[in-house]
């Protein structure tokens, strides 16, 4: 596997994946968001990022490897795979265990506190 997660190689996918011994590649979307100057919150609206991801999509179909992507959480990896990802992680491991402990805090019954209420004065 190799990583794709620049504008350089977007433009030498192809010929990157033709490469013998290489089995498919890993897209980093927010890493090439950043190569482009794109915001990765604005990675889903912005046509030339869209067309990159296409363009790899295509690159690895044309020399029969495995397309893989970095997903923002399960909603997008069922998208991604719509798309025509194939190789696909549901989140970062820190949202997920995040996720996870927020879960856990709901079903014990305590409250999550609030992070962003500055009104409060905590004396730890």
């Amino acid at each position: 596997m190799v990583q794709i997660e620049s504008v350089t190689a977007v433009e030498n996918a192809e010929a990157i994946l033709a490469t013998p011994g290489v089995a498919g590649c890993w897209l980093g979307p927010a890493d090439l968001a950043f190569s482009m100057g794109v915001h990765p919150r604005d990675q889903r609206s912005s046509e030339q990022h869209i067309r990159a991801l296409e363009q790899v999509l295509v690159a690895c179909r044309n020399t029969g490897k495995a397309p893989g992507i970095a997903a923002m959480n399960h909603e997008d990896a069922v998208a991604r795979a719509a798309d025509g990802w194939r190789f696909i992680n549901a989140g970062a491991d820190t949202q997920l265990l995040g996720d996870a402990a927020a879960a856990a805090i709901r079903k014990v019954g305590l409250a999550k506190p609030n992070l962003t209420d500055q009104s409060r004065t905590t004396n730890y």
